[in-house]
């Protein structure tokens, strides 16, 4: 699972309230840091909480095992933490016996990977790992994120081959709300009908697969996340969480 699985040395130190996030770099230049019986002086060094050994002057800091979920979010549902008028994702985590006696006994918060709008369902990412989670997210990390997207109007198969063509070179996105105009990095479009296809997106801006269809005179009546990164929803029931192993 590469890097994204793993934690800066510094955040360790910071989550075993050795440091301080602000003096964590200069702690662990001056301090005896060991990463598997090697000193590190960089904060930033890469571990993997649940299998690396890192020992602070003399003593063996706990092991974390972070737990990873995906969750299939149902349509008309929220990812904020609250809600007045929608059912929230976490309402989901906090209804799953599971999680909760996971989360409970190891003393561990989930974070969630992005998000989807209220009307689009499909796959997110859970975890317990907050530098996971956020490298997912980040533009540069280029992480690809695969949707089954519904359109109102048939698409021709020469129709398709346009579409193809200007939303691999990038389409222009008009402004929505407090969007503003952008052009919209390539993405891949393959069509399994005439009124349904696949996109795969590297970016996650405000509604972004909406509006590129809205740009090509379309609109998507049902948009539903299929694959992010290397996670794939397959038979996830709508609803359900399940335990991701890296």
């Amino acid at each position: 699972m590469n890097y994204l699985g793993k934690v800066p040395v510094g955040r360790v130190l910071i989550e075993n309230n050795i440091v301080s996030q602000r003096s964590a770099k200069s702690f662990v230049k001056a301090n005896d840091v060991l990463v598997n019986g090697v000193k590190v002086c960089d904060a930033g060094f890469l571990v993997d909480c649940s299998g690396d050994e890192v020992c602070v002057n003399g003593n063996v800091l706990p092991r974390v095992e972070h737990v990873y979920f995906a969750f299939n979010k149902p349509a008309g549902v929220v990812c904020s933490t609250v809600s007045d008028s929608h059912k929230t994702v976490y309402d989901f985590m906090r209804e799953n016996k599971k999680i909760s006696k996971i989360l409970m006994e190891r003393s561990l918060t989930l974070h969630c990977a992005g998000r989807l709008d209220c009307d689009t369902e499909g796959l997110l990412i859970f975890s317990s790992n907050g530098t996971f989670t956020n490298a997912l997210t980040r533009p540069e990390n280029n992480i690809e994120k695969t949707y089954l997207v519904t359109l109102e109007n048939s698409v021709s198969s020469q129709e398709q081959n346009e579409y193809i063509r200007k939303i691999n070179a990038g389409v222009k996105v008009p402004a929505e709300k407090k969007s503003g105009e952008f052009t919209a990095r390539g993405a891949k479009v393959v069509f399994r009908n005439s009124t349904l296809c696949e996109i795969t997106v590297t970016e996650g801006k405000f509604h972004e697969v909406r509006r590129i269809f809205g740009a090509l005179g379309n609109r998507v009546v049902a948009l539903k996340r299929i694959k992010f990164f290397e996670f794939e929803l397959g038979d996830l029931k709508s609803g359900e969480f399940k335990e991701i192993h890296l």
